[in-house]
């Protein structure tokens, strides 16, 4: 399962997170973002015991969505010790796909 994050939970949930997270940064209405579930949750579960994976509604989250300038959805960005290692911005259709990048991203 993919949790929610938010304004509220944001810097607990991922700034001082003990692992690298992925934070998927969509909006309800983005059409994308549907096509990205199945890939999301396949890398969730292969990648669970590295890192984690988490999801931020940007239309219920001003404040994290103007922390980082998110513009386009969806927009990934992996973070590591509370610092962003790497962003992407766009669906990723694959898991295999989103698998290598992220690990590309975080290769501890």
């Amino acid at each position: 399962m993919i949790a929610q994050v938010g304004d509220d939970t944001f810097e607990q949930e991922v700034s001082s997170a003990a692992m690298p997270v992925l934070v998927c940064f969509y909006a309800k209405d983005c059409g994308p973002w549907t096509g990205m579930a199945w890939p999301l949750q396949q890398a969730a579960w292969e990648l669970q015991s590295r890192m984690r994976i988490v999801k931020l509604d940007v239309d219920s989250s001003p404040a994290v969505r103007a922390r980082f300038a998110i513009h386009g959805l969806p927009t990934l960005i992996l973070f590591r010790e509370g610092e962003v290692v790497a962003r992407r911005v766009g669906a990723v259709d694959r898991p295999e796909e989103l698998v290598g990048w992220l690990m590309a991203g975080a290769p501890r």
